[in-house]
């Protein structure tokens, strides 16, 4: 199964992969930023049940998860 974390991992290396190191798109990646959208749109959904806004709450090693995903890597670098 694929958690929150590992989506939002997902995005931040799909627009990694479709942009210059200006932060410029490229043109012809727009498979890369639908992808890209797809798994932010996951994580964001699995980040709000762990928020506790349906009643469920993260465990210790969730939240460390969520912790090491959203603490981005420096460019070349994964």
């Amino acid at each position: 199964m694929t958690t929150g974390p590992m989506h939002y991992r997902a995005a931040v290396m799909l627009l990694r992969e479709c942009t210059n190191a200006e932060g410029l798109i490229y043109a012809d990646s727009y498979e890369y930023l639908l992808a890209a959208q797809v798994h932010a749109s996951l994580a964001l959904t699995a980040a709000t049940i762990h928020a506790g806004k349906v009643g469920v709450t993260a465990t210790a090693p969730e939240m460390a998860e969520w912790d090491k995903a959203l603490t981005p890597p420096k460019r070349g670098q994964r």
